[in-house]
Formats: C-alpha cells, structure tokens, sequence
C-alpha cells in the first residue's frame, strides 16, 4: 500500500502536466499518511480563470483521516482504498457517488520492498521524469473546533501480474497498485458520470516507471 508520496514542486512541470497553476501555499515534500497535501478537483463554484482551468480546481487535505482527529487503526487505512469494493465503503460510497473523484499530483510514490531482506521502500516515478496524476477520491469531515477539512485516499486495482509489484513483494502477499491516470484522461476522470469512470481504472504501463 503507498502511504507516502513526493509532491510535485516544480511550478512549470505542475502547470504544465495539470494545466493548473500550482498552489502558492508551502507544500509537504513528502507527503505520509495522516499528513496534508494537494489535490486536483472539479470546481464546484465559479472561477475566473480560463481553458481547462475552468474544470479544474486544487484543494488542499490529509491523505487519508488525520489520526490527531481520528480513532483509526492501520487495519481501517484510509489513505488507500480497492476500486473493486468502494461503492460498498462505509467511509467513501458516498463521496465515490457524488463524484467526488480527484488527480493526485505526484512526483514519486513508495511502496514497500519486501524482497530485499530489509525494511526500506521503493521509489517509483515516470521513466521520462513527468509527474504522476493518481485517480483518488475526496471527502470533508469535521474537526475538533468546528472547522470543515478535506481529506483524500488513492484508488487501488489488483497487481498480482504486475512486473513492479511482483519485483517488490513475496509471491504470497497481495499486490495493489495504485491508479495512475493518463495525462489525456485527466478532465473526463474528473468530470465523467460514475458509470463510465471504470474504462480510467486500470494499471499504467510498466514500461512507462521505474524503481529507484
């Protein structure tokens, strides 16, 4: 499962990926579980700017539930979630129903590597140095003062035959990958009814990342 993920903070790769301007706002450069970051979503208001920038929006929250707020052990992760089971989710079929989907900017993911006899993690990027859009969906929820925060997870499909999961991990654990949208699929991921979203779900090229 990816708990932690480099943001992108190279403004012209943002821009130029996201077609979005990236957020003024300091961001984390590693972003973990429980932690805030950026968030590509559908407006749901008007805006001033142009183009594709109408269909967009960046918001701003925590990778799945803040554990300052939240009672939540690692058996209920939320910073992760199965494609397969989400309209059955206590936490996301609401949000995954209203259309709450998002592109997660991402320079690296990791995940864990299992078969290198010791604790580390994998570094996986694009080969040709793009960022990475991850389909995710958001939700808000309540803080301790009052406040309405937004929260996010990323969408995972099966990788049992996927090479970069099978490189990581022992044959007997289970493999998930994360979604990661073409850059062409951005606007329609955000925008498309929830019955036509599943032909965006699906493992990104290998050929396309490496592992550092």
């Amino acid at each position: 499962m990816c708990s932690r993920f480099q943001s992108v903070t190279d403004a012209v790769a943002f821009k130029s990926s996201f077609g979005i301007a990236m957020p003024l706002r300091e961001q984390h450069k590693n972003v973990l579980a429980g932690t805030e970051g950026v968030f590509i979503k559908k407006p749901t208001g008007s805006s001033s700017q142009d183009g594709d920038s109408l269909k967009k929006n960046v918001g701003f929250g925590f990778f799945g539930l803040s554990p300052e707020w939240v009672d939540i052990t690692s058996d209920h992760a939320t910073y992760n979630t199965p494609y397969e089971a989400i309209h059955k989710s206590v936490v996301f079929a609401q949000a995954w129903d209203t259309g709450k989907r998002c592109i997660i900017p991402a320079s690296a993911i990791f995940e864990p590597d299992l078969k290198s006899g010791r604790i580390q993690e994998a570094c996986i990027s694009r080969v040709d140095g793009t960022p990475l859009g991850i389909a995710g969906i958001w939700w808000s929820i309540p803080s301790p003062d009052g406040r309405s925060v937004q929260c996010f997870t990323m969408l995972t499909v099966d990788a049992e035959d996927y090479p970069l999961m099978q490189s990581l991990l022992m044959p007997n654990d289970e493999k998930r990958m994360v979604v990661i949208l073409d850059q062409d699929d951005y606007i329609n991921w955000l925008e498309a009814d929830v019955s036509e979203v599943a032909k965006f779900v699906q493992l990104y090229p290998a050929t396309q990342l490496q592992i550092t």
